[in-house]
């Protein structure tokens, strides 16, 4: 890998005693070619930005998606909770098994029976 950057040749003497158009066209190249060298290291600055940008969104959205896949899984888990106590209570006469308003009034009046012994 070569250290010659706009940084390296700043300040160095291509001043030729014999060909001052040798020297000339030698400064002219390193201008032109330290502001591709520039524009070059801007974009790449730029781009790796836009790329950390993107890794912490990504960082960001895959806790988000962790949390909500926790909170699934309450949810799940309280479902399955919700369905074995509805499968425990007798059925609804008029609505059959999982009656959720039938299962309150059962509870309630099973909640009742107990209060009265």
């Amino acid at each position: 890998m070569s250290d010659l950057t706009p940084e390296t040749l700043q300040g160095f003497d291509f001043s030729i005693p014999d060909d001052p158009a040798l020297a000339e066209a030698l400064r002219l190249w390193m201008f032109r070619h330290a502001s591709a060298w520039e524009a070059d290291r801007k974009e790449r600055d730029e781009l790796r930005r836009r790329v950390i940008e993107r890794l912490e969104r990504n960082r960001e959205l895959n806790a988000q998606i962790e949390a909500l896949a926790k909170e699934i899984k309450v949810d799940d888990e309280l479902l399955a909770e919700r369905d074995r106590l509805l499968d425990a209570i007798p059925a609804c006469e008029a609505h059959g098994n999982r009656c959720v308003p039938h299962a309150i009034e059962w509870v309630r009046a099973a909640l009742a029976a107990k209060e009265e012994r």
